[in-house]
């Protein structure tokens, strides 16, 4: 496979908020880091500025550890299974079934859920009674993995966007732009000190629905009110090689104007909701963000699975004689049994792993 940009240019690296969709982003880095490329800044709002914190510390290894060991507990202070339970809607789900054992059986699971029905009461009178979720949670796991000093004294520039809103009475709103809810403020770690990093961070992804976050005594809101997509705060600041990789979130998006065409890296399909943290989802969305960004730097062909063109007739002859029959394996439980997302995880390894015989 042949990469399609220049890895001796010096680029900046743009991470929209997006919540747990922002595993998806990290899949992406890792694609990006493995090709080679020289990252000078990078720039996140919401979930993208702790991602942006990760990328300026370097370890990736790190990074995938700590989005492959989320939960709905890690971010918010509530109950892992009531939560599943919640954003799965397997409630709504017993009115499908139509034999007389399915019935039976969604008999059996109503009650259950009848039976949790008071612990979801009084878990939603909490947060009620708290004013949003309780992210101390969060708080803790950034503690636990960024390490500020890393990403203080990092040779990436880490930008990351807060939204300063306009019922609070901010007593420095110099050099903001008015946004969606508030004015936009922008911040490096060059301007940083250690202790006011995990604030920063905090203040960047604090969605509605998590407590206020405090930061020098004022409230702040998450930054996808103000931009949500930083393309633009990399070229304000003088970086010109962009690559933005991009998440379906609602916000505000500032107009960019690239002086050089942005490599950008984008979902072909639904990668879950903002506040999604289904370990099994936010691994799938890692490895999708990865193949997705492989697509995009080596110019690989497809939507579904990939396909590297440049390769000669013979050697697409002998591919298909080698991997023939795992083809017709994969397709024909595929399509027989209408599970046509594994083809998110199974093909694009078998693709990507035997054109390693053409290189």
């Amino acid at each position: 496979m042949e990469l399609q940009f220049d890895i001796n240019k010096e680029y900046a690296l743009s991470l929209m908020g997006g919540g747990a969709r922002g595993a998806y982003q990290i899949g992406a880095w890792k694609a990006i880091k493995e090709a080679g490329f020289k990252i000078k800044a990078v720039a996140g709002t919401s979930v993208g500025a702790l991602n942006g914190a990760l990328v300026a510390m370097g370890d990736l290894e790190k990074a995938v550890g700590i989005w492959q060991e989320l939960s709905y507990s890690n971010v918010i202070e509530v109950d892992d299974k009531l939560m599943s339970e919640v954003m799965n809607k397997k409630q709504l789900q017993i009115i499908k079934s139509k034999g007389k054992n399915e019935i039976k059986d969604a008999i059996a699971y109503g009650k259950e859920i009848l039976g949790q029905s008071k612990d979801i009461y009084e878990q939603g009178k909490d947060i009620l009674a708290n004013k949003g979720f309780d992210t101390t949670p969060l708080r803790k796991m950034i503690e636990k993995y960024i390490d500020p000093q890393k990403v203080i004294d990092s040779d990436i520039e880490f930008i990351t966007v807060i939204c300063m809103p306009y019922w609070e009475k901010h007593q420095d709103t110099a050099g903001t732009k008015p946004g969606l809810m508030g004015y936009e403020k922008n911040v490096s770690n060059r301007e940083l000190k250690e202790e006011e990093l995990v604030d920063y961070l905090l203040a960047s992804s604090n969605l509605p629905v998590f407590k206020n976050q405090k930061l020098n005594g004022e409230n702040y809101i998450d930054g996808g009110y103000v931009n949500v997509r930083p393309d633009n705060v990399l070229l304000e600041r003088g970086y010109e090689n962009i690559i933005s990789i991009r998440l379906p979130s609602s916000g505000v998006i500032r107009k960019a104007n690239y002086v050089e065409p942005p490599i950008i890296i984008e979902p072909r399909g639904k990668i879950g909701g903002v506040i999604e943290f289904e370990n099994s989802k936010i691994r799938e969305n890692i490895e999708l963000g990865y193949y997705d960004a492989m697509k995009v730097l080596y110019g690989l062909e497809g939507f579904d699975y990939y396909f590297d063109v440049s390769i000669c007739e013979d050697e697409t002859s002998a591919f298909f004689t080698k991997h023939g029959r795992e083809f017709c394996e994969m397709f024909e439980e595929v399509y027989t049994r209408r599970k046509r997302e594994r083809l998110n995880s199974i093909i694009p390894s078998v693709i990507f792993e035997s054109t390693k015989i053409f290189d």
